[in-house]
């Protein structure tokens, strides 16, 4: 399975959507999100990029590099 670590590079946001998991099980990503995941998928972006660019810079690169 391909490991998804990176949210932000470059600027910019990459995340997938999963399958819930418990401690005992993988979570897999999905291919094609329902509707109630794009509207999920709208308010996260949303908000991700508003915090994000309340960073100063110094401290998004910290975040970057970790």
């Amino acid at each position: 399975m391909e490991a998804f670590t990176a949210l932000v590079l470059q600027d910019k946001l990459y995340y997938y959507f999963a399958t819930p998991s418990d401690e005992n099980e993988l979570s897999r990503p999905i291919a094609s999100p329902n509707s109630q995941a794009k509207d999920a998928e709208k308010v996260f972006v949303s908000a991700f990029i508003n915090a994000w660019h309340h960073l100063p810079q110094p401290d998004r690169q910290k975040l970057k590099d970790y």
